[in-house]
């Protein structure tokens, strides 16, 4: 700016009041210099330069933070102290903390108290009130580690300093705590029970978790007592069903924590000679490479099925004589649990009897009065049907005392593998 005087006289003066606007950026204790210059408009030539200076007098928020110690476990509490100091000149008015929380951590008490606290954001708030030059305060805070608190070290969060004597915030951050690995293991049978069949290649979907605070790789056995041996395959795609470039394991990978998983394939191949009903127990124990004494176990049961058929024939006529006609049934009942198919039974017919006829009637290749010899073909018997052949065979005339009217049988079927069965 430029000020032009009244004229003076010689040896004349007058005075000037300077208002100076100082910087809303100007710290404590800086000095802001400035000069001033009169000149002649008489004679440009003539002129006095004065140097001036000015010193700034300002609130300036700072604060530390420190923890109470070095590390900790999920769960475990411990205490910071937060130090607010004005080290400026002048009072820096409604001063104020805010302080956001890492998400490892929650609050359990404040001396003083928070006037607000935001659980969602983490977010607490303390009023200071009016700190003078030079003036501190001390924020006690009892944290805990929240028990899913990842094992890493960890800042405890960031603050920033707030006072209506500075248009500027300041910001402050909290020293790093370590939180200590917490090994945990989990593992899981997507189905406690499955039915197989003499035969079958079985793949039982198994799903080992890390519930633990840090990645961890799990070690994986297999505990079956008696039953057929038994192989782990990774199961890469998810699907439940084994690939060819899916390989066996013995242990799995690193897996993220909280929630990394791994999912992998059970494989039995079933005897085929192994009876109906038989059941084959399985347990995969995983064991964390962390800490060996962390370990899950899951189990899962195959129950073996496979059919059982008798055969039973039921006389319908007691007594008669050479030349009549006599009934008998022959009963398939399948006991067993699987399903049976392709049955055969060939009936034998003693001399003395001529085959008449069936109900229901079989095809002439499997059953004519010229042959000795009765074949009953049935589809497949479920587990706990029956199927009935009612069948009519004549005494042949002139027929001696004593005569072998016995009738014999042999039955032959198979499972779903095709596995072949034979009975009587």
């Amino acid at each position: 700016p430029i000020l032009v005087t009244p004229q003076l006289a010689q040896n004349s003066s007058v005075d000037v009041l300077l208002n100076l606007r100082v910087p809303e950026t100007a710290t404590d204790g800086q000095q802001r210099r400035f000069f001033v210059r009169a000149a002649s408009q008489a004679d440009y030539q003539v002129l006095k330069v004065t140097d001036g200076a000015i010193n700034v007098v300002a609130a300036a928020l700072t604060a530390t933070s420190d923890v109470s110690q070095q590390s900790v476990m999920p769960g475990d509490t411990f205490t910071q102290t937060i130090t607010v100091k004005n080290t400026g000149s002048s009072a820096a008015r409604s001063s104020r903390a805010d302080f956001v929380f890492n998400p490892n951590f929650e609050l359990v008490n404040a001396n003083p108290s928070p006037i607000a606290y935001d659980r969602a954001s983490r977010t607490a708030i303390w009023s200071l009130g009016d700190l003078g030059g030079r003036d501190t305060r001390d924020i006690s805070v009892t944290l805990r580690a929240v028990p899913n608190a990842l094992a890493t070290s960890n800042s405890l969060g960031r603050g920033t300093l707030r006072t209506q004597s500075l248009p500027v915030a300041s910001n402050f951050d909290s020293p790093s705590i370590s939180v200590g690995k917490v090994a945990k293991a989990r593992i899981d049978a997507v189905s406690a029970g499955l039915t197989a069949t003499p035969g079958d290649m079985m793949y039982v979907p198994f799903v080992v978790r890390n519930p633990g605070n840090s990645s961890d790789s799990y070690e994986l056995r297999i505990t079956a007592p008696g039953a057929p041996a038994a192989t782990i395959f990774a199961d890469t795609n998810s699907d439940g069903q084994h690939q060819e470039s899916e390989v066996a394991v013995t242990q799995t990978a690193a897996l993220d924590p909280q929630g990394g998983q791994f999912p992998m394939l059970l494989a039995v191949r079933i005897p085929a000679n192994t009876p109906d009903r038989q059941q084959y127990s399985y347990s995969i124990v995983a064991r964390s490479l962390t800490s060996n004494r962390v370990a899950s176990e899951a189990n899962t049961v195959l129950t073996v099925a496979t059919p059982r058929v008798r055969v039973r024939t039921e006389q319908v006529t007691d007594s008669s004589a050479p030349g009549d006609t006599i009934y008998y049934r022959l009963v398939l009942v399948n006991e067993g649990s699987g399903l049976a198919k392709n049955l055969t039974v060939s009936e034998t017919l003693p001399d003395a009897l001529q085959f008449v006829n069936s109900e229901p009637q079989l095809n002439t290749q499997d059953a004519s009065g010229d042959s000795q010899r009765v074949n009953w073909r049935v589809p497949e018997l479920a587990p706990g049907d029956t199927a009935v052949l009612r069948i009519a065979v004549r005494l042949r005339p002139n027929l001696q005392a004593e005569t072998n009217l016995t009738t014999r049988h042999t039955l032959s079927y198979q499972d779903t593998n095709n596995n072949s069965y034979s009975g009587q």
